[in-house]
């Protein structure tokens, strides 16, 4: 038994009753989403059973949770999907962007209770901004890019420059390779983590992460979820550091009528080269 347990049977009931439950959330979003909705954002589908409280209090023993609640949110519908997937393209989510979902919404101060039938992406939006007014606007909000937009790709491009610009001056030779990642998606996670452990054998290689506000991108859409990963290489043989991250993220097609493959890096995230590359992004060979 760890020490910290031994700490909280040590406590008395009332003590473990006021003990905030530790809870991981999402940052970027103006109601307190625990991780563990991770596919929910992902696919913007949420499901019965789903409940939302506008306070981190909400989670604690009920008692004493509803001493802090003003509202929570609990859907009614649609019903949960068993065996469904993470998403592999962008139309999973804007798909289910404008789909229906019905919940209920209580109000713990007055003791009321209002059921709610309005959109996917209102509600993902209100959990978002916090804004009660987007469940009555008659536009529909804006569908905001996810990692596995292409869009996202080219301002992955525009982030790895204004990296560069403000934090390379003092290097001699910088190549930042930038890819979108989206925590609610394992593929995204598992791909980030597939580039770290590739380019680590052959460099040295330093991380940061960006929100895209940093990146002055207060302009574009971006799901809440979306950051940006900046993989900063010091190396003069740019051409070897592209050869590593295509080695890592080349998947090879299934069935070919030639033994020529090709390789478009853009796809999966800017790269910005200390030396341009004879063949740019794209890359083609014969094996």
């Amino acid at each position: 038994m760890t020490q910290d347990l031994l700490l909280e049977f040590s406590r008395s009931p009332q003590e473990r009753l006021h003990t905030p439950i530790e809870l991981e959330l999402f940052k970027g979003f103006a109601w307190p989403v625990p991780t563990s909705f991770a596919s929910e954002l992902a696919k913007c589908r949420f499901e019965r059973g789903d409940i939302f409280y506008d306070t981190p209090k909400g989670h604690l023993v009920w008692e004493e949770a509803l001493k802090h609640i003003t509202y929570s949110i609990q859907v009614r519908f649609p019903a949960h999907e068993t065996g469904t997937k993470a998403p592999t393209d962008a139309s999973v989510f804007s798909g289910n962007w404008k789909s229906t979902v019905r919940f209920t919404l209580t109000n713990y101060k007055s003791k009321e209770t209002k059921e709610v039938t309005t959109t996917q992406g209102r509600l993902y939006t209100l959990l978002w901004r916090g804004e009660w007014k987007v469940l009555e606007d008659r536009k529909e909000p804006t569908v905001p890019l996810t990692c596995l937009d292409s869009e996202i790709t080219t301002l992955a491009k525009q982030a790895a420059n204004i990296i560069k610009a403000r934090c390379c001056a003092h290097l001699q030779a910088p190549n930042l390779f930038v890819v979108p990642r989206d925590t609610t998606n394992p593929i995204s996670v598992i791909k980030c983590e597939a580039i770290r452990k590739g380019l680590r054998k052959s460099f040295t290689v330093v991380e940061e992460t960006f929100a895209p506000h940093e990146m002055g991108l207060n302009d574009v859409v971006i799901a809440p979820t979306v950051n940006f990963l900046c993989f900063l290489v010091e190396a003069k043989d740019s051409e070897k550091v592209f050869h590593a991250l295509k080695d890592i993220l080349y998947v090879p097609a299934e069935a070919t009528k030639t033994n020529k493959r090709k390789f478009n890096l853009k796809v999966h995230g800017g790269f910005l080269p200390f030396k341009p590359l004879p063949f740019g992004d794209y890359f083609s060979w014969e094996e």
